[in-house]
């Protein structure tokens, strides 16, 4: 779908309210692709290219929700911004296909490993922040590497214990909100003053949705071990970092890194632990509706509360 700005408003600078509805539109055209896909599938015996059509998804969705996330962060601060980037998206996405494509216990199965692959995560987010100091293109580099290391050895170790797999994920994510608020002091940023135009929410977009995409095909094409660490590869994180820092620096950056983070952590396992229930007792789609609706009741009131306790 192609967004058009509304008559009213300036052609080359949309309002967030237009900015709002181009998302609506994408995400509601994503949720009728999936649905035609799925009649036609069941219509036609299964001869529809699956990987092609998450392709498809992961660009579109990634792109529409990381460039709203951005735009809401520059519109309201970063900690809203962040709570909205660190809501479930590709992982939800992932775990959908594999049902699909699988099937639903194995899905259930792969959620054992996502809570402490969200606290590798923060490793991520740390190389970037200690690193972007002293050279941004370098930061890049070594957040990839201290995601992928531990990422890699997992997978190799074969890890497949959840009770483990959540605690490692709040000790890291305890550590990482120790680092970042009473060590680094890094404090949320207020809203800031910006016309958009159609090519630069298009580079965002472009970027993301690029991003996204590309770790996807890695997740396809690489094998089975880096194949599996692909599926979690941190590509909203990245996307996110290059946008904000690009235009923004590293403080504007790291301070949405942070709330992303804490978001994540908290947001994405909730909803791979619903996940891990409903798929086993309902049909994919309404399994995945109800993890999202329960997850993103559980997103608003986690903001609630800790968006009172984080600077």
């Amino acid at each position: 779908m192609v967004w058009r700005p509304n008559i009213a408003s300036k052609a080359d600078n949309p309002t967030l309210g237009e900015i709002k509805e181009f998302a609506r539109q994408e995400t509601f055209f994503c949720f009728l692709l999936l649905a035609i896909i799925i009649i036609y599938e069941n219509e036609h015996g299964g001869n529809l290219d699956i990987f092609l059509i998450k392709i498809i998804l992961a660009f579109v969705i990634g792109a529409v929700w990381i460039t709203l996330a951005t735009v809401i962060a520059e519109k309201f601060g970063t900690k809203i911004g962040g709570m909205v980037l660190g809501l479930p998206s590709t992982t939800a996405i992932s775990l959908f296909f594999i049902a699909w494509t699988q099937s639903p216990s194995v899905a259930a199965e792969a959620t054992t490993i996502i809570p402490i692959i969200m606290g590798i995560n923060t490793l991520f987010i740390l190389g970037y922040v200690f690193v972007s100091k002293f050279n941004f293109p370098l930061s890049i580099i070594i957040a990839i590497a201290a995601w992928f290391i531990p990422s890699f050895f997992l997978l190799w170790m074969n890890f497949n214990d959840l009770a483990y797999s959540i605690a490692g994920c709040a000790i890291f994510l305890i550590g990482f909100y120790y680092i970042m608020e009473k060590k680094l002091k890094i404090t949320s940023k207020e809203k800031k003053s910006i016309e958009y135009t159609i090519p630069q929410l298009g580079f965002r977009a472009l970027l993301s949705g690029g991003i996204i995409t590309t770790a996807v095909l890695m997740a396809k094409i690489g094998g089975p071990m880096v194949g599996g660490v692909f599926t979690t590869f941190p590509a909203a994180f990245l996307s996110t970092i290059i946008i904000t820092h690009l235009k923004y620096g590293r403080e504007f950056a790291a301070a949405m890194m942070k709330m992303s983070m804490i978001s994540a952590a908290t947001t994405i396992v909730i909803y791979a632990m619903i996940i891990r229930y409903s798929y086993l007792h309902f049909e994919i789609i309404t399994g995945t509706v109800i993890a999202l609706v329960i997850t993103f009741f559980a997103g608003f009131i986690i903001y609630k509360i800790i968006s009172k306790k984080i600077k």
